[in-house]
């Protein structure tokens, strides 16, 4: 009933006529940051997404009324009454950009359609403090609608992936590889590899009687001659082979390590999952040279894009989050600020790969990317996926992360498209998003060419 008719009826002052309010929710944006968001009881309980992590902070204290009572409860004669009020609870501010948002939600839906993928996520974030910008899981639901009545549905479509599954990165990976090898190239190691260092150009390396080959057959030339950024350009799985086992699992796995893989990143959501990383007792050569190109590992989107984002930011690794400040009741904020977790690299190592990445959009596998007069950077990914053990036909994951400005970015995007139909290749299915994802950025934000 509308406040106009109830102030009517109580005037009427009707015995046995009585009225009770209630509260309800709107969403303005509907299905927008769904998984992120969450939903609550009809209570007002968090049950998922930021609704339950920050519950206590967004709940409040009940208030009560307390009488004195005798030993089995009955109130007293000249029973003392102790009133506490009920305390709001406070409000919450969001990292995330809506504007960004609701971009980066309409790029993936596109996607999805015209790929006929299985789902579709992504993550924007703020390279410089890992502030979350845009998180997209796609299929969703409505928040306005939620399918309360199939707990099925309702559990398959509020599931945040990019925080809570896990899956093989592929070429993505070799990000993280190449930036172990400079590091250590920069610290004197004699095992690591030159920016200048020629690859051997066959296509295949035989690791503990396993050969491992490239996706390309090597004819049109481009894989001789191949030094780290031509490697990455070509997205070449043998010269990531070689890193790897060049450095040897102690050392790589130290970089592994502090690039947070094989544990969570601390992001402010339940349910983070810690990825697959073969423990460093039990990896043989084989397992290392493939965990160098994004086989035999398994990771969340959050881990591979704080990494990546560390990676490209001068070698920064922070905590993600997703609560910028608490609002409290007299609109005071209280500022959750960034945390430096680790430095796995240096910033003239970062230098470095950003200026490799960069190339891989403008001349390389990334070209799809390209934005005519910004600087962009990033890497493809395509793997295949697995079923029971074994190689899946047909089924792979394309991926794509990418940046900008390069030469200092305050973007990065990652973006994962899960079993799309035709062609595969994360060049031509991911790559295209992320560009489409900057360029709305670039219009939001009004930010210019370069001259």
């Amino acid at each position: 009933m509308p406040k106009e008719s109830i102030e009517k009826l109580v005037s009427y002052n009707l015995p046995g006529v009585y009225y009770s309010r209630d509260n309800s929710r709107v969403y303005t944006y509907n299905d927008a940051l769904c998984q992120v968001l969450g939903f609550t009881s009809n209570d007002g309980t968090g049950l998922s997404g930021v609704e339950k992590y920050y519950n206590n902070v967004l709940s409040g204290t009940n208030g009560e009324i307390s009488y004195t009572t005798d030993i089995v409860g009955n109130e007293t004669q000249n029973s003392v009454v102790v009133y506490n009020e009920a305390i709001d609870g406070d409000g919450i501010q969001l990292t995330v950009d809506i504007d960004i948002q609701l971009a980066a939600e309409e790029a993936m839906r596109s996607v999805f359609t015209s790929s006929g993928a299985k789902s579709v996520s992504c993550v924007v974030l703020n390279p410089q403090n890992f502030d979350i910008l845009a998180m997209v899981n796609y299929p969703s639901y409505d928040l306005n609608d939620v399918p309360r009545d199939d707990a099925e549905t309702l559990n398959a479509l509020s599931r945040n992936s990019v925080v809570c599954d896990i899956y093989e990165p592929g070429s993505t990976f070799k990000v993280i590889t190449a930036a172990a090898n400079l590091e250590e190239y920069h610290r004197g190691n004699n095992k690591a590899f030159s920016t200048s260092y020629i690859f051997n150009s066959s296509r295949t390396r035989t690791v503990d009687g396993t050969k491992i080959k490239c996706w390309s057959t090597h004819s049109n030339g481009k894989h001789y001659n191949q030094n780290l950024a031509a490697a990455l350009n070509n997205s070449c799985n043998p010269c990531f082979t070689d890193m790897a086992l060049s450095l040897g699992k102690e050392t790589f796995y130290s970089y592994l390590n502090s690039f947070g893989f094989g544990n969570v990143t601390g992001i402010d959501f339940n349910g983070e999952a810690l990825g697959m990383l073969v423990p460093q007792s039990l990896v043989r050569d084989c397992d290392l040279a493939r965990i160098g190109f994004g086989q035999t590992v398994a990771v969340t989107g959050i881990q591979l894009a704080c990494a990546t984002a560390a990676a490209v930011n001068g070698g920064n690794y922070y905590s993600p989050r997703l609560l910028k400040s608490v609002v409290l009741s007299d609109n005071k904020k209280v500022v959750n600020e960034p945390v430096l977790k680790f430095k796995p690299i240096s910033e003239k190592t970062s230098a470095v790969l950003v200026e490799m990445l960069e190339g891989v959009v403008t001349e390389g596998s990334g070209k799809k990317a390209y934005i005519e007069g910004y600087k962009v950077g990033g890497k493809t990914g395509t793997a295949q996926k697995y079923e029971d053990g074994h190689i899946a036909s047909g089924k792979y994951i394309s991926s794509f992360v990418g940046f900008f400005p390069s030469d200092k970015p305050q973007y990065l995007a990652l973006i994962i498209v899960d079993e799309p139909q035709g062609t595969y290749y994360g060049s031509s299915v991911a790559a295209p998003v992320a560009k489409e994802i900057f360029e709305d950025i670039i219009r939001i934000k009004n930010i210019q060419p370069y001259a």
